[in-house]
């Protein structure tokens, strides 16, 4: 895989309790913020002729940055074109704290093993 971006940790410490938070302090890091950006327009050229993109975003261990990464790249995109962000952490899921939701809010894993996507999903 190419180097897309090289995305410098943020100088102050963000932590996902808030999508105001990574917001907030990601555009006060310009670095961070310049970075996002660049990451951003790599994909466009990338992937120009591309109706869809679908961007997977992955770390080795927990506090690697992969919540802040994602909630900032998913904004930069919004900027420019609609977004869909999902979080596919099963085991500890962060964006949806960072949005506001409470646990009791269904996500992915409540979609994927509802009736309705079975039945609507299901081989003829």
């Amino acid at each position: 895989m190419p180097l897309l971006a090289e995305i410098p940790k943020l100088k102050i410490k963000a932590n996902a309790k808030s999508i105001a938070n990574v917001v907030d302090i990601g555009q006060l890091d310009r670095q961070f913020s310049e970075a996002i950006r660049s990451l951003r327009s790599e994909i466009f050229v990338r992937s120009d002729n591309l109706e869809n993109r679908i961007i997977a975003l992955t770390g080795i261990k927990n506090g690697d940055g992969k919540t802040t990464l994602s909630i900032s790249l998913a904004l930069a995109f919004a900027k420019l074109e609609k977004v869909i962000l999902i979080d596919s952490d099963l085991r500890s899921p962060a964006i949806a704290k960072s949005f506001g939701l409470d646990n009791e809010h269904p996500g992915i894993s409540n979609l994927s093993s509802s009736h309705f996507f079975t039945v609507c999903f299901s081989p003829p």
